[in-house]
């Protein structure tokens, strides 16, 4: 038996994802609201057909609470970076947008009734990965009586899952509403892709995110070395000129003078933030250690 568990992201993060806390919050209120009153599921919030109390109700049951906490984990690991960076609001109507999303897709090609937030999780996911496709994702692995913890990066974790989940819905294989995934990862997606391409999610100038919009500035420095690609050399030149004098290094990306701020993790990375960050939490990409911004321009070191 092979179980995979993420854990932890090292996105950055810019504002407290109180929108996030407050479905987590709601998720397990419900649950347990309705395993005091003993009488199962509400029948009308089930999803069957195209019930409008179901498409949008379902995202909120759970069959028990091992469904239950498996969906949380993963709201908590991918949600609160995505709600940080989307902002609060936005984020909100990202999450019932997948949901129901999911919940059209499953319903339009299966007959199943299904219960469950993992359609929405998915589209917090499928947003993920559009804002931080080369972040790492750390995970906990366990085979039989072995595990450990691995990190991945995102894009091709999260493409890994999305595939396994397209797999099964072709497959029809019973038990999980794959459709659901599926629908709910290409809707969350494809609504970061277009926020993303409008101008409206702010990056800094050292990500990568997979869209960008017009006014954003690209990624500076080289681009990458390709791993068992060599270079053939030139052929000689007739009088060459001599080289021009090297350029002086890029200066590190931050925003006007006096509004960037510029912290060093214990570990020496360096992270050079716009103005926003002041006064927030970060999470050094090298080490996972969260830091705190200070809100003044000036540079800082975390002692860690």
């Amino acid at each position: 038996m092979l179980l995979l568990l993420p854990y932890r992201v090292d996105a950055l993060e810019d504002r407290r994802p109180w929108a996030n806390h407050l479905l987590l919050a709601c998720l397990v209120a419900v649950h347990a609201v309705l395993l005091a009153r003993g009488q199962g599921l509400p029948e009308a919030l089930v999803l069957r057909g195209w019930s409008p109390a179901g498409l949008l109700g379902s995202m909120f049951l759970h069959a028990d609470w091992w469904h239950l906490i498996g969906n949380l984990v993963f709201l908590w690991v991918f949600g609160n970076a995505v709600a940080s960076r989307l902002g609060n609001l936005v984020f909100l109507a990202l999450f019932l947008g997948a949901g129901v999303a999911a919940s059209a897709f499953h319903v339009l090609l299966s007959d199943a009734p299904a219960v469950g937030a993992s359609g929405a999780i998915n589209g917090v996911v499928g947003a993920y990965l559009v804002l931080f496709p080369r972040t790492r994702v750390s995970m906990l692995w366990v085979v039989l009586y072995r595990g450990g913890t691995i990190r991945v990066q995102s894009a091709w974790l999260l493409g890994s899952w999305f595939c396994l989940d397209l797999l099964g819905a072709l497959l029809g294989a019973p038990g999980i509403a794959y459709l659901s995934h599926v629908g709910g990862f290409a809707s969350g997606f494809l609504l970061a892709a277009l926020l993303a391409r409008a101008g409206r999610v702010r990056f800094e100038a050292f990500e990568r995110p997979l869209f960008r919009g017009p006014g954003e500035p690209a990624p500076a420095g080289p681009p990458e070395a390709r791993p068992g690609r060599a270079a053939l050399p030139s052929p000689p030149r007739p009088a060459p000129s001599p080289p021009p004098a090297p350029s002086p290094p890029p200066a590190p990306p931050a925003g006007p003078p006096g509004e960037g701020v510029s912290i060093t993790c214990g570990c020496g990375r360096e992270l050079h933030l716009s103005s926003r960050f002041r006064g927030g939490r970060t999470v050094c990409p090298a080490c996972f250690r969260e830091l705190e911004v200070p809100r003044a321009p000036e540079r800082a070191r975390d002692q860690g």
